[in-house]
């Protein structure tokens, strides 16, 4: 307190020298007669500087870091699902009685692109509704879309019912990107959201490699649609504990521009 006082009467002094070099006329006097002025950025200077504090995010770093560990498993488990038909595509084929060549035109072509050609527009449905509602629920929501046809795979017996479910498994796995980046940025400040997306990232990449591993593994030892069970299960009980355990985080928490309006 002792040393901000001295600087503001150094100032103080600064200033009121400044305003003698001023006849009352407001004409400058020379500065033989009255000294030189004190620049602004000397005054400046002199002042005692305001450090503004830092932001606490409302989340302990703790929960934070469950709510990012969620979300990645569940993400993983989603993008397995992509790669699961293709180790046993023959099983397959041959369950719906298709011969070679509709087995890689329907199952291999067809099937694929509706999967993808739906997920599109899915993620920038999703996108445009995590502007507007509660991402949290949305992302819970659009899981169970996708991993409870993921289930019922198990009980098809025509192929236009096991096409319905694989599309709906599609708006799924493309609608969850949005929701999921979207959440990461509010959780963490910048200098942390790209690890926070490279993990996100690495755990998709981990979900698209362990689904093919574990249909490989699986199928042939069982049936082709035993891996749909193993992979939607869990990922729905997930759901339903993001949707129970996790909270929105507030938008824009770590944004520079809006610290203050939050």
């Amino acid at each position: 307190m002792e040393q901000a006082s001295q600087q503001q009467a150094a100032v103080g002094s600064a200033v009121d020298a400044e305003a003698a070099g001023q006849d009352a006329a407001g004409t400058p006097v020379s500065s033989s007669s009255t000294g030189s002025q004190v620049p602004m950025e000397i005054q400046q200077a002199l002042l005692p500087k305001v450090v503004a504090g830092s932001y606490a995010h409302p989340f302990s770093p703790w929960r934070r870091r469950y709510m990012v560990g969620l979300v990645s498993v569940l993400a993983a488990l989603l993008c397995a699902d992509q790669n699961l038909l293709a180790p046993n595509l023959s099983a397959a084929a041959a369950y719906f009685g298709l011969n070679d060549r509709q087995k890689d035109a329907v199952l291999g072509g067809y099937l694929m692109a509706a999967f993808f050609v739906v997920g599109a527009p899915a993620a920038l449905l999703c996108g445009y509704l995590a502007d507007q509602h509660n991402r949290v629920v949305l992302l819970a929501g659009i899981i169970i879309i996708g991993e409870a046809p993921c289930l019922c795979t198990y009980w098809v017996t025509e192929l236009w019912q096991f096409f319905l479910l694989r599309m709906l498994t599609g708006i799924a796995v493309g609608g969850c990107f949005p929701l999921l980046f979207s959440l990461l940025g509010d959780l963490f400040p910048v200098s942390q959201r790209s690890a926070m997306s490279a993990l996100a990232q690495a755990a998709v990449g981990a979900g698209l490699g362990g689904g093919q591993l574990l249909a490989g593994l699986v199928g042939p030892a069982t049936n082709w649609r035993l891996p749909f069970v193993i992979l939607a299960a869990p990922s729905l009980l997930l759901a339903l504990l993001l949707l129970f355990t996790v909270q929105e985080p507030p938008r824009g928490a770590f944004e520079e521009a809006l610290r203050g309006q939050l």
